[in-house]
């Protein structure tokens, strides 16, 4: 974050977040600058409780979900296990701890237990692998699911999750080692085979991704064209 914001403005302390050496952060939640790290924790948390509600209601109630006369369970199911595998995955690259949300994590906790960012994107992926051989094993089209302009198929959705497994995997390591050992970026599970694997089975099509429009919005580029003058 602090490499990607750089700015005068002393407005939810970005001015601390892009000053060198970082200021310190205050993890308290009356810190000024707790806005910028609790949205993604919040938002990225929420859709894993989303997530977990509809896999819940599939795998444990049986749910059946049938639109027009069409079974639309299995395209419903890769599409929870997408987003629960997107969530793990963000929180694991900028967070250093994260909550492992499966089907067993405790609904109502006094205190639930935190893993280690290596834990989470060994949790990421398991949930985008998971998507992806539910998605390799059925045809549907998965609307809303950008980078595409229209509803990808199946097939684009599996390799979808292949890249997404690769990028978050590469992109967790913190330190030199993490990045050169038998596995990486702090995981207990995978390694450059695997990314090189997921790489050679993931997305092969150019994208021009395009995100200044309903129902998605480029708040970068929003802050830079509407209030250039200010920032």
């Amino acid at each position: 974050m602090g490499g990607a914001v750089t700015t005068t403005n002393a407005i939810s302390d970005f001015v601390s977040y892009s000053a060198k050496p970082m200021g310190q952060i205050q993890n308290t939640s009356g810190y000024s600058g707790a806005g910028p790290m609790q949205v993604p924790w919040n938002n990225l948390n929420g859709a894993l409780s989303s997530a977990n509600d509809v896999l819940t209601s599939i795998e444990e109630d049986n749910l059946e979900i049938v639109i027009d006369g069409s079974d639309q369970t299995a395209k419903t199911r890769a599409g929870a296990y997408l987003v629960r595998g997107l969530s793990h995955g963000y929180i694991a690259n900028i967070f250093n701890q994260g909550y492992v949300q499966t089907l067993d994590f405790p609904q109502n906790p006094s205190q639930p237990a935190l893993s280690g960012y290596g834990a989470v994107v060994d949790q990421a992926i398991s949930d985008l692998q998971q998507a992806r051989d539910i998605a390799e094993n059925n045809s549907f089209n998965l609307s809303g699911f950008f980078p595409w302009d229209s509803p990808p198929s199946s097939a684009q959705v599996a390799r979808s999750a292949n890249t997404m497994s690769a990028r978050f995997l590469v992109q967790n390591s913190r330190t030199l080692d993490e990045n050169t050992g038998s596995t990486i970026g702090g995981s207990e599970q995978y390694g450059w085979s695997d990314v090189l694997g997921w790489t050679e089975s993931g997305v092969e099509e150019d994208i021009s991704l395009q995100i200044s429009t309903n129902p998605y919005e480029d708040d970068y580029a929003g802050l830079s064209t509407f209030i250039n003058w200010y920032y």
